[in-house]
């Protein structure tokens, strides 16, 4: 009987091991389930520039160009960056080119080395404060060391008479980004539409075509004949019916010299009468008053006149009293 007894106690014990190892597998699994997921970003080191400075926005310029194509080269991102909106806007007559370990622009005296491929991007022209590099470091580099050593040899005032504002580096993978520009992104890039009220003196015409000018380009007008269209076909179009057309060099009546042409140029006039208006768009990254600075001066002296600007489209009137 005793016997028995033990028997069936020791089978007891062998069914309750049993039962406490199987109950582990499941505890192990959920553990497993719960883990953190994977920080993707981990190899992405964004600029310390805050999010609304230009230098950012170059760097998500970059970072998206990376994000689409992982394995896009140097020069190739150096060229995307200068041929995105902000490169337009920002880079005047702009150049990319790939550069070799060295003495760099804007490094002062000191030697950049330890990359495999670099490319700059920068403007044309002498003077200017602004410039980037887009560098490719060997599989395995310090990214972070180089990315200092960018950092503490980089002056602000590198460039003939002028001085940036701030510098930023950034890295995703072992793909550097360096930028050193002014820290205002321009109105441009930024939606604010910038008008250019024009000077209006004795011309109760010119200032009436203004604001029909102004509500056109408010309402969405597309270019420079719809713009011309709507002008010549408003209420304050006095001059008899009108006659929009393409502008060109040799149809361009009121100046004294020639001016550069934008390819969506319009005149609107009126047979038998001296009035003229012209509506200019141009590209963006053009700078605006300065080209309507030089338009007005070649102007015929004695003229009278009305020009001014909505955002990127010129609006001239000459002779705007002419009956």
């Amino acid at each position: 009987m005793k016997k028995l007894l033990a028997l069936t106690l020791v089978f007891v014990m062998l069914f309750t091991l049993v039962a406490c190892g199987n109950n582990e597998t499941p505890n192990d699994n959920a553990g497993e389930t719960t883990e953190a997921p994977v920080n993707t970003d981990s190899n992405i080191i964004a600029p310390e520039a805050g999010e609304d400075t230009l230098p950012f926005l170059f760097w998500n310029i970059f970072k998206g160009l990376k994000e689409e194509a992982p394995l896009m080269g140097t020069e190739e991102l150096a060229y995307s960056i200068l041929n995105s909106e902000a490169g337009r806007v920002c880079i005047q007559m702009g150049m990319a080119m790939p550069v070799e370990p060295g003495f760099l622009q804007g490094f002062d005296n000191a030697e950049i080395t330890g990359f495999k491929s670099g490319a700059v991007f920068a403007p044309g022209m002498m003077g200017a404060p602004f410039i980037g590099y887009v560098f490719e470091l060997e599989e395995g580099a310090d990214v972070k060391a180089f990315m200092k050593t960018l950092e503490d040899n980089s002056n602000l005032s590198w460039n003939v008479c002028t001085t940036a504002d701030m510098k930023a580096v950034g890295a995703i993978d072992n793909t550097v980004f360096f930028i050193m520009c002014a820290k205002e992104v321009p109105a441009a890039l930024s939606g604010e539409i910038v008008i250019i009220e024009p000077t209006i003196e004795n011309a109760p015409k010119g200032e009436a075509l203004w604001n029909e000018f102004k509500t056109a380009m408010g309402q969405g007008a597309a270019g420079a004949e719809d713009v011309s269209y709507r002008i010549s076909m408003g209420a304050a179009f006095t001059y008899g019916d009108a006659v929009v057309a393409l502008a060109d060099a040799e149809t361009l009546e009121g100046f004294s010299g020639s001016i550069f042409q934008p390819e969506d140029s319009y005149s609107f006039k009126a047979e038998g009468n001296d009035f003229v208006g012209y509506v200019f768009t141009l590209e963006r990254g053009v700078d605006i008053a300065s080209w309507l600075d030089y338009c007005t001066s070649m102007i015929n002296d004695g003229t009278q006149f009305v020009a001014g600007a909505y955002d990127t489209t010129i609006l001239v009137l000459i002779n705007t009293d002419a009956e």
